[in-house]
């Protein structure tokens, strides 16, 4: 029996961005994001398949904005 549900599920995409603002006593921003990238697709979009893309303090607003545009555009969840 084959399950034609499995080639039409969305493919989905995350965009996981973690900053900290300029201080004297600077935290580490990676730290939440490499637990929230072993969190399945399915729990963080509802979706078996993702694209997940990490920015870890991201210093360039273009490159914010064009991972932003990217995911607003993406088909699925």
């Amino acid at each position: 029996m084959v399950n034609d549900r499995a080639g039409s599920e969305e493919h989905g995409y995350g965009l996981l961005m973690a900053a900290v603002p300029p201080s004297k006593q600077p935290m580490d921003a990676t730290g939440a994001l490499h637990q929230l990238a072993a969190v399945p697709p399915t729990v963080l979009l509802g979706t078996p398949f993702a694209s997940v893309v990490q920015l870890v303090s991201p210093d360039a607003p273009n490159t914010v904005l064009t991972h932003l545009r990217t995911a607003a555009a993406a088909p699925g969840p």
